[in-house]
């Protein structure tokens, strides 16, 4: 009987006690007023408001100016079009960037399957990353050597061409051989 009085007591102490004041979300914080400031007397200055027009021109003067856009890429296609007739006619060098080298230009203008893959891709078929364009051609060969179509070949070999801007125009920045 004790343990029952004392369990109830020790029940009564926890559900009882001074209730605390909650606030409910009727009741809003407010938080003070923000002190009035009094308006600036620009003549108790001593400063001449033609000082403070002189001022603000030279801020606005030496403020840093908005970068300007990048000017805007050229259109790839008519590129593209020239390139495939400087590969033609053997002028493909005129659309290489400087730091690619000639052997890496030789894998495409030495190769009449990899040029002739280059010559039929259209400009729909480049990837496109900003002004970036990169195509990948695929040349399949048989047992032999011979070029023969991708789902015939024994073998492939893969060519990847990235063009970019360069000085505002379109150039062959990297010649990526595979295979």
């Amino acid at each position: 009987m004790r343990r029952l009085a004392l369990f109830g007591l020790v029940a009564l102490a926890a559900c009882g006690g001074e209730e605390t004041p909650q606030t409910t979300d009727d009741e809003a914080f407010v938080p003070p007023a923000p002190p009035t400031l009094e308006p600036l007397d620009v003549d108790s200055l001593g400063v001449d408001e033609d000082d403070l027009a002189m001022d603000s021109l030279a801020l606005a003067d030496s403020a840093p100016a908005a970068p300007s856009p990048p000017p805007a890429a050229p259109d790839f296609a008519p590129f593209l079009s020239e390139f495939k007739r400087a590969l033609q006619t053997g002028a493909a060098g005129d659309y290489v960037a400087p730091d690619v080298a000639d052997a890496d230009l030789a894998f495409l203008v030495d190769d009449p399957a990899f040029r002739q893959r280059v010559l039929a891709a259209p400009p729909d078929r480049y990837r496109r990353e900003g002004t970036r364009r990169e195509v990948y051609v695929v040349v399949g060969y048989d047992l032999e050597g011979n070029v023969v179509p991708e789902d015939e070949a024994e073998t492939e070999s893969g060519l990847g061409l990235v063009f970019d801007v360069v000085d505002g125009a379109y150039r062959l920045v990297r010649v990526s051989a595979a295979g």
